[in-house]
């Protein structure tokens, strides 16, 4: 079993400089496509501005990359796996190839050996899986690197960007993006969209705990695979804290780590378990001029990092249009009107300069359910209507239709969601997959990111506690008080407003 050419350290992790303004389109993009088709000589050839990208063989298919993606490939035979990305072994964390080798042992051993294995996997990743000339595609916990899917020419075609296969094969922006697009309820959220939907007819998105099989194209769900059962606190620290640890003294060797830090709940805990390399970090926070709510969760976030003697780099966005120009060209090249602040995403390209690995702090919202603040959602009964309201009430009855597709490809019903909240995996699969997804792929411009949280084993563990506990955030503080209490010595703003810290004694 060997590490896939070219090259196993993506440019970021090495400390590469990064591209020159105007960036290529579809940075930190990738395709996999059968190796016989006139558009795989064009990306080949560079006509279509893809000549910088690698190329993996996978099976019948071939996976173009951006070079910013470490990739790694282990296979014996006609069987193999691919991984694009970072993929860390909370239980036994290793070197990326040696990881990546023993999730191809587990594949060519069975699909539960190696669901078995993906299940305790962290990080930002995308896994092939191949048989053959036959493929699964899966995400790492909450989808943080997005794939999409359409057929085109008899072929099923999988891809990081949904404009990517859009100019590829010549789709149009459909009419649900028009209406969508321009509703004033598009922001109330986040600009993403309804359930499997993308700004292209034709264009599906995968969503996390299902896998794409190619090539017919089915979507098959693999998790949860046991019923959820609650666990005791001193369990879930145990289970939670060596994960946390384990993984950043594991990323931390493969990448220069840039952490942003707010004042909010879940970057403390994030910052708690930074402790051991807290000190070969970079921190920053940003805050874009004239929001107030920017201006004291920025000015908490510069307090904490100047109290616990952290290197901090404060980003201001101007709050202006951003200038037409080669960056904004590309953007709406590589994006359309799908995501939002282009100034940030050009604002880390400057500040950053393409040289580390992002920690975020996304994901914990997952455990803390965030629907059922509403008591109209606490009961565990759901339909498709149901989906559309928490997606978005103003438009749930025309949207209703595209969460009963959702509800019938990803197999989101009662008995395959083994006793967890329909809202937190609601939440876990749709709001992470479609928009968490979408803003890391604008950041990818930049950075890649690297979520602690986001592992399947994490995100059970921090689940299985009563939802009044789970609403009180009790296990977050919990989790801080262990790996570093002096994070809590300064106030928490979080959601516009002052959070109580509970006594070291209390629930939440």
């Amino acid at each position: 079993m060997s590490a896939t050419e070219p090259g196993t350290v993506s440019q970021a992790a090495a400390g590469a400089k990064a591209s020159p303004l105007p960036l290529p389109p579809y940075r930190g993009g990738f395709l996999l496509a059968r190796t016989d088709r006139a558009l795989l000589r064009a990306l080949r050839d560079g006509q279509r501005a893809f000549g910088h990208w690698g190329e993996c063989p996978i099976g019948g298919y071939r996976l173009h990359f951006d070079p910013i993606f470490p990739v790694h490939h282990a296979a014996a035979g006609d069987v193999g796996i691919v991984c694009l990305g970072y993929l860390c072994d909370v239980g036994d964390p290793a070197p990326p190839a040696r990881t990546v080798a023993r999730l191809a042992s587990a594949w060519a051993l069975s699909r539960d050996a190696f669901l078995d294995r993906l299940i305790d996997s962290g990080g930002t990743y995308v896994v092939f899986a191949y048989r053959g000339n036959e493929v699964e595609v899966f995400l790492d916990a909450t989808g943080t690197i997005g794939v999409c899917y359409a057929e085109a020419d008899g072929e099923v075609v999988a891809a990081s960007h949904p404009c990517l296969l859009a100019e590829l094969f010549g789709f149009r922006r459909s009419a649900l993006a028009d209406f969508w697009l321009n509703h004033p309820a598009v922001d109330m959220g986040g600009r993403y969209f309804p359930g499997l939907k993308t700004i292209f007819d034709e264009v599906r998105l995968l969503t996390p705990n299902t896998a794409l099989r190619l090539p017919t194209g089915a979507v098959a769900r693999f998790y949860p695979r046991h019923e959820l059962r609650e666990r005791p606190l001193d369990e879930i620290l145990a289970t939670v804290i060596p994960a946390l640890h384990r993984q950043i003294g594991w990323i931390a060797g493969q990448a220069s780590l840039a952490v942003s830090v707010s004042g909010g709940l879940d970057t403390r805990v994030t910052l708690s378990a930074m402790r051991d390399e807290a000190a070969g970090c970079l921190f920053f926070t940003y805050r874009v001029g004239g929001n107030q709510v920017h201006k004291t969760d920025f000015e908490i976030a510069t307090e904490l990092c100047a109290r616990l003697g952290l290197r901090h780099l404060p980003i201001v966005v101007p709050n202006v249009a951003p200038t037409p120009g080669p960056f904004v060209d590309v953007w709406r090249r590589t994006h359309d009107r799908t995501l939002g602040n282009i100034s940030l995403v050009e604002a880390y390209c400057e500040r950053l300069g393409g040289r580390y690995v992002h920690i975020r702090s996304n994901v914990l919202e997952v455990v803390r359910g965030y629907y059922t603040k509403n008591p109209a959602n606490r009961d565990n009964v759901f339909d498709a209507y149901k989906l559309a309201r928490l997606f978005r009430g103003r438009v749930a009855q025309e949207f209703t239709p595209y969460f009963e597709e959702f509800v019938e490809v990803t197999a989101f019903t009662p008995d395959a969601l083994k006793g967890y909240h329909y809202t937190d995996l609601f939440y876990w699969e749709h709001r992470m997959g479609t928009w968490l997804a979408g803003v890391l792929r604008g950041a990818r411009a930049d950075h890649l990111t690297y979520i602690l949280y986001n592992c399947r084993t994490v995100i059970e563990a921090l689940i299985a506690r009563p939802l009044e506990e789970r609403v009180a955030a009790a296990a977050m503080f919990a989790l801080i008080r262990e790996m570093w209490p002096e994070v809590l010595s300064v106030p928490i703003f979080s959601g516009s407003q002052f959070r109580e810290i509970p006594p070291a004694n209390g629930v939440g």
